[in-house]
């Protein structure tokens, strides 16, 4: 007669932290409700650091990576990585960059230079 396998116990000990699917995804679904409303600034602009980095871009004389990194506290390539990201891709905001003896400056185009009819 063969041996019948024992029933399986799992000896790991529960790895702290891990949740089940099910409240994973009731966590989601709650993680909107209690955040604070966004600025009276701009529509669609953003708050926070990002915010700070387009207030910079705004000014009539732009902005250096090294003045975002130095306004944000933020490394050079979070700075780039920040333009490319969530400004353009996710903000839509159209940026502009010039070469310049104190290096590359990045400027905001304004909406109405777009040529937007």
């Amino acid at each position: 007669m063969a041996k019948s396998k024992p029933a399986s116990k799992s000896t790991r000990p529960a790895i702290s932290g891990m949740q089940s699917p099910e409240r994973r995804v009731a966590s989601r679904s709650d993680h909107g409700a209690s955040k604070p409303p966004k600025s009276a600034g701009a529509p669609g602009a953003p708050a926070g650091k990002l915010g700070t980095i387009v207030a910079l871009m705004r000014r009539p004389e732009g902005a250096t990576v090294a003045q975002m990194s130095e306004a944000t506290d933020w490394l050079p390539h979070s700075v780039r990585g920040a333009l490319a990201g969530a400004l353009k891709r996710k903000h839509g905001l159209t940026i502009t960059s010039d070469k310049t003896d104190a290096g590359r400056v990045y400027r905001i185009a304004d909406a109405n230079a777009r040529g937007t009819t």
